[in-house]
């Protein structure tokens, strides 16, 4: 009965042994369980992110492309920019001197106007007024005014 009762009490520490082992084990293949899991998860977060990242760097790689377009263009607009601005400006300076030089005529017009309406035409088959004398005889420029030929 004593080795009954030994090989009981041998028994029962082995088997408390063997429990504490397998409660340890189990903690164990918990743990690499969430371990594997959490490394799963990571590695296909970790892809994930690889993927974003490597989106990410050919979006910016398109768009830094696509500003390097966008910067040429800028260049030949402004240079188109730049000759229209010329021409517009040449357009500009021309017709102001155009303008001018139509104000000039105008003002020498009446000018010559307010000098020849005293004038008479001295003209044997004319003898009109002198703007009558231009618009019908151009080419003939002897008038006379107090008794002096002038040559218009």
């Amino acid at each position: 009965m004593d080795n009954i009762r030994a090989l009981r009490k041998e028994r029962t520490a082995e088997l408390k042994v063997d429990r504490e082992r397998l409660k340890f084990l189990k903690a164990d293949k918990d743990k690499a369980e969430r371990v594997s899991w959490r490394e799963s998860t990571c590695s296909l977060a970790d892809s994930q992110l690889r993927k974003d990242l490597t989106k990410a760097q050919e979006d910016e790689n398109a768009k830094d492309t696509q500003a390097q377009q966008l910067e040429e263009e800028l260049k030949v607009i402004k240079q188109v920019n730049l000759e229209y601005y010329a021409e517009a400006t040449g357009f500009t300076r021309t017709f102001e001197k155009v303008k001018a030089m139509n104000d000039e005529i105008e003002m020498r017009e009446k000018n010559r106007k307010a000098m020849l309406q005293g004038m008479t035409i001295m003209n044997g088959e004319y003898s009109s007024r002198v703007p009558e004398y231009r618009s019908e005889a151009d080419g003939r420029n002897d008038c006379r005014v107090g008794g002096e030929e002038e040559e218009l």
